[in-house]
């Protein structure tokens, strides 16, 4: 629910056979009451790839809102008209893994996301962690990493952003410094989904390997 009581979702796909059917594959904006649909936004025709729906929830940021599709693109939205402010390409479409569905996280002026196969400075990467300007989408940082971040990334108010990954050769749950991108450490193992949580002093984390806890610790 957004600041002024409007309510935002997104949505997945439609029946097998028409797989847009309506305000499939959309953001879409309610009213507090009886949810009546205000305005969408559907990904265009061009951009549309087979299973293209939104796996994310929504993000509030400023005046604008936005979410990350399976074509790997994250459209960002203004509240009042729900049409398109800009649109950045967080990751390139993979075929056998679904490379944008996490909501990113904001700091009150970026946006940091993860997501699926990338290139960065010519080496491919199955993953990456990156920061990008709220209002416009420009790319602050890109941080490639070993395995594709389908869960949400976490942000501290201490300046560590956290990132699980699901595949690759050692998935488990990243440290990144969120003002250069750089990794810090490779805190737990086990394929990652779920978003990890900052409570106080605490941090924790779930994996295949399961449950921990992490306390901070003091300077």
């Amino acid at each position: 629910m957004a600041p002024d009581g409007d309510v935002y979702a997104t949505t997945g796909n439609g029946p097998d056979d028409n797989p847009r059917l309506q305000n499939s594959e959309s953001i879409i904006k309610l009213s507090a009451v009886r949810l009546r649909l205000l305005g969408s936004f559907k990904v265009p025709q061009r951009q549309v790839v087979s299973d293209g729906d939104f796996g994310g929830s929504p993000v509030f940021f400023g005046s604008f809102v936005g979410a990350c599709n399976k074509n790997g693109i994250f459209y960002a939205l203004r509240q009042a008209t729900m049409k398109l402010v800009w649109q950045k390409r967080i990751a390139i479409r993979s075929t056998s893994i679904d490379v944008c569905l996490a909501t990113p996280a904001y700091n009150g002026r970026d946006l940091f996301f993860g997501g699926g196969d990338n290139t960065i400075g010519g080496a491919p990467y199955l993953g990456s962690v990156q920061e990008r300007v709220a209002g416009t989408g420009k790319l602050v940082w890109i941080t490639g990493l070993a395995g594709d971040v389908l869960g949400s990334p976490s942000l501290d108010g201490g300046g560590v952003l956290t990132a699980g990954t699901y595949s690759g050769s050692a998935p488990g749950v990243y440290l990144v410094n969120a003002a250069t991108g750089a990794v810090i450490k490779e805190l737990a193992t086990g394929l990652a989904f779920a978003q990890s949580v900052f409570a106080r002093d605490w941090l924790f984390t779930a994996t295949s390997d399961g449950v921990a806890a992490w306390r901070q610790r003091a300077s």
